[in-house]
């Protein structure tokens, strides 16, 4: 049996996994992302809605949080009128109101876990030999330090994916981390910065693969800042740390 985990951008940082026919799906279901950040444009989303090529149907659907560039209830309640779906995971929101998303989950039979601070971090199954464990991490910037954010640590068999979104690396050391290299790691181009650079990070990540997504549009002052910070940090990147992926175009795959 194929063993690959196939990796598939959506938008910003909406990322859709597939691994042994299970499909996941990770901030993916959102349509008004403020600038600079990118909403998926409309063949996108309606590909992803549709359950077609190349993403096909989500068995599991994630949030990190609860921010417009990750997160629509309205998009999630739309695919859930599509598509039958196992769970659905999201942080127990600071200012969103999920009561008809509850309500549809629940006349849909769909599991909805909403995550809480005090909950163990011990392995979640998803069926198979796939399970999740949930991070409450703080977001970056103290602006957003309310918000409940959640970093995911996938297991695929033997093989480990590390979801990072908007976690405040300045601030988080991921001492929860195994003490193990991971296949991959899904980082912001702050957090690759910080990597890459050595300096504001505190902890360590060690991963065979470094995605880099969350890639601002480049249209205005801020996400042109971010993309020539990225540019440098990939200049100086250490390829014995691991490969640095950009992971910023729709129509491309990676198997891992």
């Amino acid at each position: 049996m194929d063993s690959n985990i196939s990796v598939q951008l959506v938008a910003n940082a909406g990322i859709f996994l597939r691994y042994h026919g299970v499909g996941i799906l990770i901030d993916g279901l959102f349509r008004d992302a403020p600038a600079p950040f990118l909403s998926p444009d409309c063949s996108v989303r309606e590909r992803l809605l549709q359950a077609g090529p190349p993403y096909g149907p989500a068995d599991h659907i994630f949030f990190t949080h609860e921010h417009a560039d990750h997160f629509s209830a309205l998009e999630t309640i739309e695919y859930l009128h599509r598509h039958p779906v196992r769970s659905v995971f999201l942080p127990r929101p600071a200012e969103t109101d999920l009561t008809k998303l509850l309500q549809v989950c629940s006349a849909a039979g769909v599991p909805c876990h909403l995550l809480q601070h005090d909950m163990p971090a011990a392995p979640i199954p998803l069926g198979g030999d796939i399970s999740v464990q949930c991070f409450f991490t703080r977001h970056l910037d103290a602006l957003y330090a309310h918000i409940p954010h959640v970093c995911y640590l996938f297991s695929f068999g033997a093989q480990k994916l590390f979801i990072t979104a908007d976690a405040d690396y300045r601030y988080e050391t991921f001492d929860f981390l195994p003490h193990t290299t991971l296949d991959a790691a899904f980082l912001n181009p702050l957090f690759f910065n910080a990597l890459s650079s050595k300096r504001l990070f505190r902890g360590s990540i060690a991963a065979q693969r470094c995605f880099v997504y969350h890639i601002p549009s480049g249209a205005d002052t801020v996400g042109a800042g971010m993309r020539a910070m990225l540019e440098r940090s990939l200049s100086r990147w250490d390829c014995t740390r691991g490969r640095a992926i950009l992971l910023e175009d729709p129509a491309q795959q990676y198997l891992l």
